[in-house]
């Protein structure tokens, strides 16, 4: 493999590390709903936590916080990942030990 093309694979590797910064998440300017509250409180439950006690963790939100986490599924358990997150992670470590195994093979030519 020339050297030209390890540079392309190693800048695009470092791209891909990159990119989803990109694409981070955007905190919504609008204040907290009525409902945004108990959304919270029911998103903290499904994941198991007891009912007193998502009522005290929701009750210690400030506005802008509850606003973000019940603008969808962004409540879940510490070091918990969707399923996304892991086939994202399976395959870009496949990449990198494809290309790692391209490159040390064709060094020893």
């Amino acid at each position: 493999m020339s050297k030209r093309i390890g540079s392309v694979l190693t800048a695009l590797s470092m791209a891909v590390l990159l990119a989803p910064q990109a694409w981070a998440d955007v905190l919504p300017s609008k204040r907290a709903q009525a409902g945004d509250e108990a959304c919270v409180q029911e998103q903290l439950t499904r994941v198991g936590v007891s009912a007193a006690e998502a009522r005290e963790q929701a009750a210690s939100l400030t506005g802008e916080e509850l606003t973000y986490f019940a603008g969808g599924n962004r409540v879940q358990v510490v070091a918990g990942l969707y399923m996304e997150e892991w086939l994202t992670s399976v395959g870009f470590l496949g990449f990198l030990g494809a290309l790692s195994f391209v490159v040390v093979d064709s060094s020893k030519k």
